[in-house]
């Protein structure tokens, strides 16, 4: 594959691990909604369903560049 897809899955792979290191399902998809699967939020995240925004601090670049090494990822850093 070209450099921009090989780049491509290796974001891709990056916010895979971050989303199963950190996420949480939403508390309020499972009120309101008990047979589908609930939304996956990462700390500071608002669900687009039921606007409910996760209370957790956001994630600081140590953080996330853990969730990428214990997930054998490739770590991207925030540009903002």
């Amino acid at each position: 594959m070209g450099d921009v897809g090989d780049t491509f899955n290796d974001w891709k792979a990056h916010n895979k691990a971050i989303r199963a290191y950190y996420g949480v399902p939403c508390p309020q998809c499972k009120i309101g909604r008990p047979k589908t699967n609930a939304s996956i939020l990462l700390p500071g995240q608002r669900c687009k369903i039921d606007k409910y925004v996760d209370p957790r601090p956001r994630l600081s670049e140590d953080q996330i560049k853990a969730a990428c090494t214990a997930n054998n990822a490739p770590y991207f850093e925030r540009t903002r």
